[in-house]
């Protein structure tokens, strides 16, 4: 188990480090991208940040629910899909008649978020694991700091045509990995890590 424990903490570091900053390019730039397909898509934005936010948590979901499931927890397992189950139905009567397509992805936003947070709960009373509440912290202000600096570029460089938008978004990438890198030494240590393996990989 206590193997388990360390592989689960460490797992956790990475499971959101791709939705995480997803969401906060999705508020920079989504309205821009969405405008490449024509105007009329640029009312699909709160959508487009909605199904951004989701993402985050189901990393988390899947990646709690895999534990549970590979520990034979069976009981668990049914009491987590219930409560999805429940609370997505009752969401989704409610929210889909107020707001449509928006309204169903805001339902299932919170019923994950919600099992999330149980599976977490019957996690903890199986095993106890670190939390590593810093370095997905700093993920979240990895993405802050991104969504700045690339919304100051683009009143410098307003994103009016493809070539623009992806410069940007790309540029955003950068931004947020090298806050990620530069602030945490065991991040950068396992990029180091991987870098090494595909340079000696590539060398033989």
């Amino acid at each position: 188990m206590e193997r388990v424990s360390s592989l689960l903490s460490e797992v956790l570091v990475y499971t959101a480090f791709i939705p995480i900053p997803g969401f906060f390019g999705s508020l920079v730039l989504g309205r821009q991208v969405l405008r490449l397909f024509g105007s009329e898509f640029t009312g699909g934005f709160p959508l487009l940040v909605s199904l951004a936010a989701l993402s985050i948590a189901l990393s988390f979901d899947r990646q709690l629910r895999t534990v549970i499931d590979s520990l034979d927890y069976p009981g668990y397992t049914f009491r987590i899909n219930a409560l999805f189950i429940l609370l997505n139905l009752v969401l989704n009567i409610a929210l889909i008649y107020y707001a449509g397509a928006l309204g169903a992805a805001i339902a299932s936003l919170l019923s994950i978020s919600a099992t999330s947070v149980y599976s977490f709960y019957l996690l903890w009373e199986i095993l106890e694991f670190d939390v590593p509440v810093y370095d997905i912290g700093l993920q979240f202000l990895g993405g802050g700091v991104m969504y700045t600096i690339v919304f100051g570029a683009m009143q410098i460089y307003p994103p009016t045509n493809p070539i623009t938008t992806v410069l940007l978004g790309g540029f955003g990438a950068v931004v947020y990995v090298s806050v990620i890198v530069g602030i945490s030494s065991e991040i950068r240590q396992k990029v180091v890590e991987v870098l090494n393996k595909l340079n000696s990989t590539t060398t033989h």
